[in-house]
């Protein structure tokens, strides 16, 4: 016999929740049935039971059945004293609703801090400011819109990259096979398949600990810079 989980709420409130059942699987394990969705128990706390969706389990144990476009709606259930008393879900987010503050919002929320008109919690709060991007931005001190984490590299080294298809392999007159760079020049040190690491030929003279790697013949990372010219 099936139970109804929501039998106990009153008809003429929406509670936000599907039509929900208990059931049992063919392999006799509890389940329980929103929509056309499917969740499992997979922990508990005391009287509270937390169930998660069947695909989580069939994608190798993975949160992808979570967040697929599929189960947007399909979410973690939690299950007290045998009735459904709460249900979060599943949030996909897009760059628009990540960063739908604007650049103006910022610029009033930093300078309400700055001048000590409002708290960093206040400010974030009335200008629609995340409050940890708000903290970021006073410790950096601008004011720039930025989605992602820093730049890893500054500009000189941006453009040192640029130039890494500029390459020229050649062989040594022992027979070595080394590539030119610019004014550098790297000799083979190991080679794994089709990867290739290759040392600055001023290791022992400047102590350059410049690597470079290289993917079928293709310069595709530097490791250090080079501390000679």
């Amino acid at each position: 016999m099936l139970y109804n989980p929501l039998s106990y709420l009153d008809e003429d409130v929406n509670y936000g929740y599907d039509e929900a059942w208990f059931s049992i699987s063919r392999f006799g394990n509890p389940q329980v049935r929103v929509g056309q969705y499917k969740f499992c128990k997979a922990s508990w706390i005391g009287s509270k039971k937390i169930w998660r969706c069947v695909n989580q389990a069939r994608k190798g144990g993975k949160r992808k059945g979570l967040w697929s476009e599929e189960n947007l709606e399909a979410a973690m259930l939690a299950v007290g004293n045998g009735q459904l008393t709460k249900r979060s879900a599943a949030r996909k987010y897009g760059v628009a609703q990540r960063a739908s503050w604007s650049q103006e919002n910022l610029e009033k929320a930093m300078r309400a801090v700055e001048k000590g008109l409002l708290s960093q919690i206040a400010a974030a709060k009335r200008h629609g400011i995340p409050r940890r991007t708000l903290r970021n931005h006073l410790k950096l001190g601008s004011s720039e819109k930025r989605i992602g984490r820093k730049a890893v590299l500054n500009k000189d080294q941006e453009a040192g990259i640029k130039e890494c298809d500029k390459i020229k392999f050649e062989i040594t007159k022992f027979g070595n096979p080394t590539i030119s760079w610019g004014n550098y020049r790297f000799i083979k040190k190991l080679s794994r398949r089709l990867k290739t690491w290759w040392e600055c030929t001023a290791r022992k003279t400047h102590g350059c600990r410049c690597v470079a790697v290289t993917v079928e013949n293709r310069l595709v990372k530097l490791n250090g810079w080079h501390n000679h010219h």
